[in-house]
């Protein structure tokens, strides 16, 4: 996980206090949302809206030179001069990753040979060992039992480094078109956090077209809906049904009205049932 840099100093600095409050914790948010995506500063145009922000807010953030406008959103301003870049970033991951590839076979090592030396038998064990000499028992070695961890991510990690081999990388969200990017930062915020890896180029161009057509806070709104506590949504595409299902903008669901009365032309409830209609016929009776 990358983090960002604030300076100490941040909270008295000329610029904050003559923001205020608002848009400074939006300043920070959305650093922290670019750190982690590593788009170099950029903030894209659907971000301080996922975030909460108001137009003022991001006018505070751009009259105080803290942001700059640019195409499809806002770049923070001299976020190199104190940020890594994307670069710097993946490039450390990689030295860390195999630091701790490295680091792995070290105390692979070092725990086999604990576990060797702590199961290895004294001369007094071996000379009374029952049923033949020393020679016997070093020919005929009684097998350790060796307890098989349970499978997990962690410790496939381990014994891959045990073994001297290259763990299997931890699994990381796919790159997304930056419309789609925007709906999954709005979802995580709703707590609708799901694995978008598994899906095909179709249904990312299908759930880009959603978004030009409903807008990410409609679709988040359906997906809130749609959320059901005893089976909650673990892929993406679980939402794509609901949100193709959803009625075109502005239009909403037809009423069917039912037939009309030919007395009266008051609308029945059924194809038989007119309620004037049979007012009239108990006051006869």
């Amino acid at each position: 996980m990358p983090w960002f840099k604030v300076d100490d100093g941040l909270a008295f600095h000329p610029k904050f206090l003559a923001i205020g409050l608002a848009p400074a914790g939006l300043w920070v948010r959305s650093a922290a949302w670019v750190a982690h995506h590593l788009t170099d500063g950029f903030v894209p145009a659907g971000i301080p809206a996922a975030l909460g922000a108001t137009t003022s807010e991001i006018d505070a953030l751009v009259a105080a030179r803290l942001w700059e406008v640019t195409n499809g959103g806002w770049r923070f301003h001299d976020w190199h001069d104190f940020q890594p870049s994307r670069e710097d970033a993946e490039e450390q991951r990689r030295k860390r990753a195999e630091a701790g590839r490295k680091g792995g076979q070290v105390s692979g090592k070092v725990r086999r040979g604990r576990a060797a030396a702590k199961h290895t038998p004294s001369n007094e064990e071996a000379s009374a060992s029952p049923g033949g000499s020393n020679d016997e028992a070093e020919s005929n070695p009684v097998p350790v039992p060796v307890p098989v961890p349970v499978p997990s991510a962690a410790a496939a990690a381990e014994a891959a480094h045990a073994r001297g081999e290259q763990p299997p990388p931890p699994l990381e969200q796919p790159e997304l078109p930056m419309d789609v990017e925007i709906l999954r930062t709005a979802l995580d915020a709703a707590r609708l956090v799901v694995r978008w890896d598994k899906l095909t180029a179709d249904q990312v161009a299908t759930i880009s077209a959603l978004v030009a057509k409903h807008g990410d806070k409609r679709l988040v709104k359906a997906a809130v809906q749609a959320w059901r506590p005893d089976a909650p949504a673990a892929y993406a595409q679980a939402w794509l049904g609901v949100w193709q299902a959803l009625p075109d903008p502005g239009k909403t669901l037809a009423v069917v009205k039912g037939p009309r009365c030919t007395e009266y032309g008051h609308e029945r409830e059924d194809a038989s049932t007119c309620r004037l209609c049979a007012a009239d016929r108990k006051a006869v009776q």
